[in-house]
This record gives structure tokens, C-alpha cells and sequence, in this order.
């Protein structure tokens, strides 16, 4: 059962974080942000619909709203997920459009990454725990929720308001023009 937080705690939670680092974007990489690799092995490919499309591949197209720049990382069942971004976990628990997922959000309050269709969610990681970027294991990819197959769902969010960021507590999507574009940096890996 999720509990309901008010907007005050909420906003105690985001200045507790310190320590967790605050996320930026990085402007000098063609306006993307530069996150960590997920994963220990760099042989996996990760993409957006757009990319699939160039590559002549067919794409879920499921991908739209606050979702628009998720990347789908296909990859094999079991493999274990690192946070991309250090940060407080705010939402780690199953839902029926991503299946088992967390919700990590910077000290900042302003960005936040999902990673969705876990297999599992890390047994040590509960909500309001801090991750530290690289280090700290979210789970293992899966094919939960709305899922045609084993793969990490990772999408970033930018620029949350304080309604955006009562939607991600509850596991939902936030308003549609909050996604961001980013790059999974794969020399940046646990």
C-alpha cells in the first residue's frame, strides 16, 4: 500500500539529499544528459523510437508523453541494473503499465529516472533509500507490467514541478513535457 506524503515532506525529502548529489544536465553533449551505463557488461545496446526507426528496425512505439525519450535496453533476463544517478529512491514497487519498478530523484527535486519491467527490485532497496550513481543496485531486468519481452525501460525526467513529483511517488507519469533527452555513458559502469 503506498503511502501518501504531503508536499512539506516531500520537500524535506529533496533537501535531505544531499549527500546523493545533484544531477545536471551536461549541455556540451548535444544537449543530453550524461548518465551512467546500467550494466557491468558494455555489449548491450540501448534505444530510443527515433533510433530504431534510422536503424530500420520496428520500435514498441510505445513510447509517448513523459515517456517520449525512453530508451528500451534489450537485455538478457536476470541481468543486474545499477542507478544511472545517485539520488533518493522515491517509488520501488510493481505497477501495471511498467511492472516491478523504481523511481530515483535527485537531491535537487528536478530529475528523476525510472527503470521499468524489472524481473525484480533489489531486496535492500526501499523507498526513500538513498543510491549512489554506478554503485548502487536497483534490481534485475525483466518483463513485467506491459512488456513484450526482457528489457530495461530507463527514461529521464526533467524539470519536476511539485505535482510532477507527487505523480512519480505514486508510480505514475508525470506531465507529458517533462521528458529529457539523455545518453547512457558507457564508460561510466559499475
Amino acid at each position: 500500500m503506498l503511502k501518501r506524503i504531503s508536499i512539506l515532506a516531500l520537500t524535506t525529502l529533496i533537501a535531505s539529499q544531499a549527500q546523493a548529489g545533484v544531477f545536471k544536465l551536461d549541455k556540451d553533449i548535444s544537449d543530453t544528459s550524461n548518465l551512467a551505463w546500467p550494466f557491468t557488461d558494455t555489449r548491450w545496446n540501448c534505444y530510443n523510437n527515433d533510433e530504431l526507426d534510422d536503424l530500420g528496425k520496428p520500435s514498441s512505439g510505445f513510447h509517448f508523453d513523459a515517456d517520449e525519450y525512453a530508451r528500451d535496453c534489450a537485455v538478457s533476463s536476470g541481468t543486474p541494473i545499477y542507478s544511472v544517478m545517485g539520488g533518493k529512491v522515491i517509488y520501488a514497487d510493481y505497477h501495471s503499465v511498467y511492472g516491478n519498478q523504481v523511481i530515483v530523484l535527485d537531491s535537487s527535486g528536478v530529475f528523476a529516472v525510472r527503470y521499468a519491467h524489472l524481473k525484480s527490485i533489489d531486496s535492500e532497496l526501499n523507498k526513500f533509500d538513498i543510491v549512489h550513481r554506478e554503485s548502487s543496485k536497483i534490481g534485475e531486468v525483466g518483463s513485467t507490467g506491459n512488456s513484450t519481452g526482457p528489457h530495461l525501460h530507463i527514461v529521464l525526467y526533467e524539470r519536476l514541478t511539485s505535482n510532477d513529483r507527487a505523480l512519480l511517488l505514486e508510480g505514475k507519469q508525470p506531465s507529458a513535457d517533462k521528458a529529457a533527452l539523455f545518453k547512457l555513458d558507457k564508460f561510466q559502469r559499475p
